[in-house]
């Protein structure tokens, strides 16, 4: 889900069907991975100044999804976007 100052932007929205076949189902970190590495490389490859580059990033899990996340953000060398993990 994507929001801004007007509210929801449907058009940014993206699902993802996860893709590596070697991945243990319900290994959510590993899948977390896979999706944000995506989502992120895709976002990489486009103009990066005119696309619409997340200020925030939600992440559904505890201090483990959050790592994974900090990861991905390192390795793909993304800068500048705030990570919140929010759980239970």
């Amino acid at each position: 889900i994507v929001a801004g100052q007007e509210g929801f932007i449907k058009r940014a929205y993206r699902k993802f069907t996860i893709k590596n076949k070697e991945l243990t189902p319900g290994d959510d970190y590993a899948m977390m991975r896979e999706v944000l590495t995506r989502r992120f490389k895709r976002l990489l490859e486009e103009d990066w100044e005119s696309t619409e580059v997340p200020q925030l990033v939600l992440i559904d899990g505890g201090q483990g999804q959050l790592r994974v996340a900090c990861e991905v953000l390192q390795e793909l060398g993304v800068e500048g976007v705030t990570l919140v993990a929010i759980s239970k």
